[in-house]
């Protein structure tokens, strides 16, 4: 329609359509742009809480971590704690061991020593039995030949 001529109301009819229609299309673009604007906050949100959460699961893992770390370190200290006191136990068991084993040498030693001084005893003992029964041999036998003299005199 040019400028000054009054349009008939057919062609108005036409523009009124052609703004209505023009006028639909940009509300419906503009509730897709809503729309658009609605799905990229909702996935912004979600977004940060999907980091918010990650955060809390990275800490969360970090803690356990430090947990698993922490009990692995005192099972590590109780283990060698435990093996100090084995070792410990097993070096006074040994020491133990060799003392008793010591003290049985000794034993054995010292009755080793008081059977040889009874065995010399003993033998001192027989010798000196073995002396006297020949010196009482020898004096019955002297008493037997002044016996002898005695009678062949009478």
């Amino acid at each position: 329609a040019m400028r000054g001529k009054v349009p008939d109301n057919k062609e108005f009819q036409a523009l009124k359509m052609e703004k209505l229609r023009l006028i639909n299309t940009v509300n419906e673009q503009l509730d897709e742009i809503g729309k658009l604007k609605d799905i990229a906050d909702r996935a912004e949100r979600n977004s940060a809480k999907f980091k918010k959460q990650l955060k809390i699961n990275r800490g969360k893992l970090e803690a356990v971590k430090l947990e698993l770390l922490q009990a692995a370190e005192a099972r590590e200290r109780d283990m060698s704690e435990f093996f100090m006191k084995q070792r410990a136990l097993e070096g006074k068991f040994t020491k133990q061991l060799n003392e008793a084993e010591v003290a049985k040498e000794l034993a054995v030693q010292v009755v080793t020593k008081k059977v040889e001084l009874l065995e010399a005893e003993l033998e001192k003992g027989s010798a000196a039995f073995g002396a006297s029964a020949v010196n009482m041999r020898n004096l019955q036998l002297k008493l037997e030949r002044v016996a002898l003299r005695h009678k062949k005199e009478a």
